[in-house]
């Protein structure tokens, strides 16, 4: 069975659905003169659509995920709010600091970095199933995480072994 990284479904999601919005777009004639080509550039540019909050909330557990697996502590721990609360099974880890304590000393002890598996969003939450693997490429458990990211951060994650 072949992995797919999250990014190879998020590129995937994004160019369906770029391929849509063109089939979908309703076909203009217009004349091409100097003032309806400029005209016609300016409205592109204003209805250029920002990105949707999942698309920036998907963005950002993305970054958490790679920031592990390059083992990039400082990186992976910024993309968590202060106030974050992290659920692994029965134990809660409270706040960004308590976070860093226990996870830090973790990341230097070998843990297993993720391997997606499928992934995707509902709701306000982005839900990932990965398998963990080893440094050493010894394959770790099976788990499903969801995230909730708010302000570009990721204020909450639970966590449990499938």
């Amino acid at each position: 069975m072949r992995v797919r990284v999250w990014s190879e479904y998020f590129s995937l999601f994004l160019l369906v659905m770029a391929a849509i919005a063109v089939a979908a777009a309703p076909l203009r004639a217009q004349e091409a003169t100097p003032e309806a080509t400029e005209e016609s550039a300016l409205a592109q540019e204003a209805e250029k659509p920002e990105p949707s909050e999942m698309e920036i909330a998907a963005g950002v557990v993305q970054n958490s995920l790679d920031a592990w697996r390059s083992r990039d502590f400082e990186a992976w721990i910024s993309n968590y709010a202060p106030d974050v609360i992290v659920t692994v099974g029965s134990t809660a880890i409270f706040g960004r600091e308590q976070l860093r304590e226990i996870y830090r000393s973790a990341m230097r002890q070998g843990v297993p970095a993720p391997e997606i598996i499928d992934s995707g969003w509902t709701g306000s939450r982005i839900w990932v199933q990965q398998q963990e693997v080893f440094p050493d490429g010894t394959p770790g458990p099976l788990v499903y995480v969801e995230y909730t990211v708010s302000n570009q951060k990721i204020a909450s994650v639970n966590s449990d072994m499938m």
